[in-house]
C-alpha cells in the first residue's frame, strides 16, 4: 500500500508540472502575436497619414470653366499669394456681377458692400484668364462700386491685380468708384515683393477712396497702387506703413510715375517706410490734370454731365479737372 501511494503522487506531481509547462508554452507562444499587432498598426496608420497629407494638383482655368470651378483649386490659391481671401469667394456672386453688365465693353459689375464681395473681386481680377490688351478696342474692363466702409482687420489680404512679368494680364482694369468709403485694417504679407492694395492696375480710373491703417509687406511695396500705367487718380488717399521698404518719398503711391501720363488729382499720402521715414503731403497732389473741356470714356462714366465734377452719395461736391 506505500509504494501505491508513492507512485501515486510521483504520478500526480508529474502531470502537475507537464500542465504548468504548457502553461508557460502558451503565454509565451502568445507575446510574439501582441507584438506583429502593434507593428501592423503602426504602420496602417502612417500609411493612412501619408496619404491625408498628400495635395491635389491646381486646376487650369479657362474661361469656359472658371464660374464652375472651385477657387481652392485654382493655381493662385495655390501659390501661397492668396492670404485669406480665397475662402471668402462667392462664386454665385461673381456670376450675378458678371451677368448685371449693361455695356458691351464692361465684364462685370460689382456692388462692394462686404469683404466677401472684395475678395470675390480681386480672385476675379486676378484668376480670370483674359490678357489686358490696351491702346485698342476694350477687352478686360470692370465697373466697381464701394457702397460701404469695410474694416479688413484680422485677414491676411492680397493686392486687387498681379503683376506677371511685367505684361499687365492680370491688372485691375476698369473704372472703380470708391464713393467716399474707406477700407481700413488692410494687411498683406504674401512673399511678394511689390504689394499694394492695387498691386497693378492699369488704363484704369480710381475715386474718392481712402486706405487707412494699412500695413504691407514686401521690399519695394506700396499702400494703395505699386504697379500703374494709364490711371486716373482722383481724390485718393493713402495711410499707413510700407514695412519692409526702404524707399522714401512720393514713390510709396507712385506719384512720380508719369507713364503715358498717369494723372493724380486732389490725392494725399501719410506713409513711413523701413527706416520709419514718413511722408506726408502738405496740400493735395494735382500731377498732370486734364485740361477743362477734356472727354474721354472715364469722364464719361465718372461725369455723365459733362460739367467737370463728381457729386458723392452723401452729396460731396469734387471737382474732376
Amino acid at each position: 500500500m506505500k509504494k501505491s501511494k508513492v507512485v501515486s503522487v510521483i504520478i500526480a506531481s508529474s502531470m502537475l508540472l507537464s500542465a504548468c509547462s504548457g502553461e508557460a508554452q502558451e503565454t509565451v507562444q502568445e507575446a510574439p502575436e501582441t507584438e506583429a499587432s502593434v507593428v501592423e498598426t503602426e504602420a496602417s496608420e502612417t500609411t493612412a497619414e501619408t496619404t491625408v497629407e498628400t495635395e491635389p494638383e491646381s486646376v487650369v482655368i479657362t474661361q469656359e470653366n472658371f464660374l464652375e470651378t472651385d477657387p481652392q483649386s485654382s493655381e493662385w490659391a495655390n501659390s501661397g499669394e492668396a492670404g485669406d481671401i480665397i475662402s471668402l469667394v462667392d462664386m454665385q456672386y461673381i456670376e450675378d456681377a458678371i451677368n448685371a453688365v449693361a455695356d458691351d465693353y464692361v465684364y462685370a459689375f460689382f456692388d462692394i458692400y462686404t469683404a466677401s464681395d472684395l475678395a470675390s473681386l480681386t480672385y476675379y481680377v486676378n484668376v480670370y484668364p483674359d490678357t489686358r490688351n490696351y491702346g485698342g478696342d476694350f477687352d478686360f474692363f470692370v465697373k466697381v462700386n464701394l457702397m460701404a466702409d469695410i474694416d479688413l482687420s484680422g485677414y491676411n489680404w492680397a493686392p486687387l491685380g498681379i503683376d506677371v512679368n511685367g505684361s499687365h494680364s492680370q491688372a485691375f482694369s476698369g473704372v472703380f468708384n470708391g464713393n467716399g468709403h474707406t477700407i481700413s485694417g488692410l494687411t498683406i504679407d504674401n512673399g511678394r515683393d511689390d504689394n499694394a492694395f492695387f498691386g497693378d492696375v492699369y488704363d484704369s480710373t480710381i475715386f474718392g477712396l481712402t486706405i487707412d491703417g494699412a500695413q504691407i509687406h514686401g521690399a519695394e511695396s506700396s499702400i494703395f497702387a505699386r504697379h500703374v500705367g494709364h490711371d486716373n487718380f482722383f481724390d485718393c488717399h493713402a495711410n499707413g506703413q510700407a514695412v519692409d521698404n526702404a524707399m522714401e518719398g512720393e514713390g510709396l503711391f507712385n506719384v512720380e510715375s508719369t507713364e503715358d501720363p498717369n494723372r493724380y488729382i486732389y490725392c494725399t499720402m501719410n506713409v513711413a517706410g523701413q527706416n520709419g521715414v514718413y511722408y506726408e503731403t502738405e496740400e493735395p497732389v494735382i500731377l498732370n490734370p486734364y485740361s477743362e473741356g477734356s472727354n474721354n470714356i472715364y469722364l464719361e462714366v465718372i461725369d455723365p454731365e459733362g460739367d467737370g465734377t463728381f457729386v458723392y452719395p452723401d452729396g460731396n461736391i469734387f471737382d474732376l479737372v
